[in-house]
């Protein structure tokens, strides 16, 4: 790996993880439930339903406390995405370490998997029985 491309795969790594951990203090020190700065579901606003991000950043904080039954009840599918996220990141910045010049896609298959999935879950946790405590934020 050329000396230049190391050292830019290094600043954006310190950067991504920096940033990472800046935003993990935010959302553990301030619960979304309790603090006016985060941004409030636009889609749940207008409508009165839960968008399929909504409770994400109360399952967030909840996840930081190590209070995983909180986070799988506020949103499921935030707490499930989350082991998938952190793999992909892994392999894209194995990738990138081994070969810069390499980009990193999806099957175009597994995008749409994913789509499927947000927009079905996006609409179960909107009828009626469904617990899911979501409420726009």
């Amino acid at each position: 790996m050329p000396r230049s491309s190391r050292k830019g795969l290094i600043i954006s790594t310190l950067l991504l993880a920096l940033t990472t951990v800046a935003l993990a203090f935010v959302f553990y020190r301030f619960d979304p439930a309790h603090s006016h700065f985060y941004p409030r579901c636009q889609f749940y606003t207008v409508t009165g339903l839960q968008c399929p991000g909504c409770g994400g950043l109360r399952a967030l904080h909840a996840l930081l406390h190590g209070h995983w039954r909180e986070a799988l009840r506020l949103n499921p599918l935030f707490v499930l995405g989350v082991p998938g996220v952190l793999v992909l990141t892994t392999i894209w910045w194995a990738r990138q370490r081994r070969n810069p010049m390499e980009k990193f896609t999806l099957p175009t298959a597994w995008i749409w998997v994913g789509v499927a999935i947000f927009i079905l879950f996006g609409i179960v946790r909107n009828l009626p029985g469904v617990a899911l405590a979501g409420t726009g934020l």
